[in-house]
């Protein structure tokens, strides 16, 4: 059944760079949609995050970010509140090359069942340039449900890539590419998580020395 809605969504951000490389911050993000007719999936949704990195000798560091996610329904008792961290501790082996061993981890509490989610991973972080850098690595996704649900175990590769070209002083273009997954609200998706593939562009141009603009689209 077609069923129109609307989603709307406010981000704010703060952070701070205390070192070369050393960087921390908070994220809030505030989500609800809006359907023409009342629908039991109207949510409302709030994302308060936090992160850190941090390199403790010149060649060894460690990344961390957590994030609480709220979701409410308006018009059902199925809401979700998920719990999503991660650690991860870097090596660097060459000035462009770093190692990393990660552990993430998601908990949802859900009238229908606890739901965790357990991913190791190992990968690399490559970054040739300034203008230019990936992220690779490999691993499981171990879910566990708290009722009917299988617990399943699944190979995964985590992705994040991207490219900037520089065509003026005032304008550049940003290409990406990432791959991933995300815990789903959605009761009807039996993994309690979705894949995503991803890829996207940013056009971002300065037009008076206070006043900047940004055309984005990703698929």
């Amino acid at each position: 059944t077609y069923r129109e809605h609307a989603v709307n969504r406010t981000t704010a951000g703060l952070s701070n760079q205390f070192g070369k490389k050393d960087r921390l911050g908070l994220d809030f993000r505030y989500e609800f949609d809006d359907y023409d007719n009342a629908d039991s999936d109207e949510y409302t949704e709030y994302n308060p995050s936090a992160f850190l990195t941090y390199w403790f000798t010149p060649l060894n560091g460690f990344d961390t970010r957590f994030s609480y996610e709220d979701t409410d329904y308006d018009n059902s008792t199925t809401d979700v509140a998920t719990y999503t961290g991660h650690v991860r501790y870097l090596r660097q082996f060459t000035r462009h090359l770093d190692g990393y061993l990660k552990y993430r981890h998601s908990f949802s509490d859900r009238d229908t069942g606890d739901h965790h989610i357990y991913h190791p991973s190992i990968g690399i972080d490559w970054q040739p340039d300034e203008d230019s850098g990936i992220s690779i690595g490999v691993g499981a996704l171990f879910s566990e449900w708290d009722n009917t649900n299988s617990d399943s175990v699944d190979p995964f590769v985590d992705l994040d890539a991207y490219r900037i070209f520089n065509f003026s002083r005032r304008g550049s273009l940003s290409i990406t590419g990432s791959s991933g997954y995300e815990e789903t609200s959605s009761d009807a998706a039996s993994l309690g998580y979705s894949l995503y593939y991803k890829a996207g562009f940013s056009l971002q141009y300065q037009l008076l020395r206070r006043l900047g603009a940004n055309v984005f689209g990703s698929y």
